[in-house]
């Protein structure tokens, strides 16, 4: 993944209920950046405390992604939201 500069961590949040199966997916390797899995416990991984508790505070970048599922209303919202969320934790 070369969007990563080298040196930097690079956290997947995703919700619990997707533990089993992404336990199976193989993070990439051999790149400038580690990567590393995080599960929102509350299943919601645009949820203030999914993104604190993966370090917002200390980030330099977000991404919003895995929306493709949804209607393009849905997906818009939820990038929307997340947002909102990613902003809270740094200006409260």
């Amino acid at each position: 993944m070369g969007y990563a500069p080298k040196g930097s961590s690079v956290t997947f949040v995703l919700p619990a209920s997707v533990k089993a199966e992404a336990r199976a997916f193989k993070l990439p390797s051999g790149s400038n950046a580690k990567f590393s899995l995080q599960f929102a416990e509350d299943d919601n991984p645009a949820s203030t405390k999914a993104l604190i508790a993966a370090g917002i505070k200390d980030c330099d970048a977000v991404m919003v992604v895995g929306m493709a599922h949804l209607p393009p209303a849905d997906g818009d919202a939820l990038v929307i939201s997340t947002l909102l969320q990613v902003r809270a934790p740094l200006f409260p």
